[in-house]
């Protein structure tokens, strides 16, 4: 069961997971430099799933693709956002800029939002598209005026005198990323997808209580313990009870942050 992914903070329980050998040993998890790449490996068949955002799994969905979605991880808090140059106060002060962001990707739905609450459109802005492995290297060439990231690229950015002008924050729920699936391998693969879940639920529990799970995600991300825990605050690791409802298809399915993390039953 080949599983496609793209690093992000919001995948800590995979990594711990992983890292503890919990995950079924028929599955393979394979990194991607961007979630487009990601999608581009589901929809020529060489993934069985992928973790994505919901609005990347609806895009595939109109595009044809017989999907299920069986878990969600997490939801953005902050990790996701829209950095700009010394000087740029706002969105607003985008407006005739460059800004960099991966196409069909939950960068360009952060972007097209954040246009959207600003009363602007992609039309006010000068596009530089690139890939999320690309953009450390764009920052060095000056490439950009502001530019959509996420972690654990977005800290890095940060650091080169960056700041924030909008970010999943702003957009509270909007975000979430989730663990979907073929509809084929769903019916083919039930038992080892149902063991990717339990191990999935361990190691959100396991990531609460057990301090030494930072160094080990820290390894994954290419990052240091230190940012690790900067990082985490813009991102919510969902809980049971949190899946069950955002899953249940209600059309009023609101949850709250501060519950997000409760004991499983």
């Amino acid at each position: 069961v080949k599983v496609g992914l793209v690093q992000w903070i919001g995948y800590t329980p995979l990594y711990v997971a992983e890292h503890d050998h919990q995950l079924p040993q028929n599955q393979r998890i394979i990194d991607f430099n961007s979630n487009y790449d990601v999608i581009e490996a589901f929809k020529e068949g060489r993934l069985d799933g992928a973790f994505l955002t919901m609005n990347e799994v609806l895009e595939l969905i109109q595009d044809g693709m017989k999907l299920k979605v069986i878990y969600a991880i997490d939801t953005s808090n902050g990790a996701d956002a829209i950095l700009a140059k010394q000087g740029i106060a706002n969105i607003k002060e985008l407006k005739g800029k460059r800004v960099a962001y991966e196409p069909q990707s939950v960068q360009e739905y952060l972007l097209s939002r954040a246009l959207e609450k600003n009363g602007m459109q992609m039309s006010d802005i000068k596009s530089v598209l690139c890939k999320f492995s690309e953009q450390l290297e764009l920052r060095r060439k000056n490439g950009f005026d502001g530019i959509v990231t996420f972690e654990p690229i977005k800290h890095k950015l940060l650091a080169t005198g960056l700041h924030t002008v909008f970010s999943s924050r702003d957009i509270p729920n909007e975000i979430v990323n989730v663990f979907v699936v073929t509809e084929t391998a769903f019916k083919k693969n039930k038992e080892t997808l149902i063991k990717t879940l339990q191990a999935l639920l361990h190691a959100t529990k396991k990531i609460q209580k057990d301090k030494s799970t930072e160094s080990v995600v820290a390894t994954y991300l290419h990052t240091t313990p230190d940012a690790l825990k900067n990082a985490y605050d813009g991102v919510v690791l969902l809980s049971k009870k949190a899946n069950l409802h955002l899953l249940s298809g209600e059309k009023t399915c609101s949850f709250a942050y501060d519950q997000a993390y409760e004991t499983f039953s």
